[in-house]
Parts: C-alpha cells; structure tokens; sequence
C-alpha cells in the first residue's frame, strides 16, 4: 500500500541520529551501513518511478526538495 511505503521511507529518510535520544544513538556501524543501503535504494527507485523528477520524488518520499538533495549528495547520486 502507498500509505505504508510513504510512511516506511520517511522513517528511512526523515531521521538522523541528532533526532534520537542520547541512548538510542548508540548504533553500530552494521546497523547504520544497513539503513545507508536501504535509505540509497529507496532514493534510486523513487528517482526511477518519477523519471529523474526530484520535486515529484521528494514529495512522494515526504521530504524537502533540499533533503532530497542532501541525501543526493551524501550518497554521490548527483
């Protein structure tokens, strides 16, 4: 369902560690290499289904044109 996978990706995409509790930041690198990957492919696949669109990809994705773009570039897809 759209819905769901909206809410997925911003859990994915809308948090940092500066958002979580001082005890909650204590990831391990696995873990955060994991997230890395999985928030990079939810990127790729939402820029292929608007067709390289960034306004479209980061409404869809419930985000900021300018978080889009910062997450372009921490993942050198731009």
């Amino acid at each position: 369902d759209a819905g769901a996978q909206t809410v997925q990706n911003q859990r994915l995409l809308g948090f940092g560690q500066a958002d979580l509790p001082r005890g909650a930041r204590v990831a391990n690198r696995v873990e955060r290499r994991r997230t890395g990957a999985a928030e990079r492919d939810i990127l790729i696949q939402t820029l292929q289904e608007c067709q390289g669109n960034k306004a479209l990809a980061a409404r869809k994705l419930g985000i900021s044109r300018t978080i889009l773009y910062r997450k372009l570039h921490i993942y050198d897809l731009i």
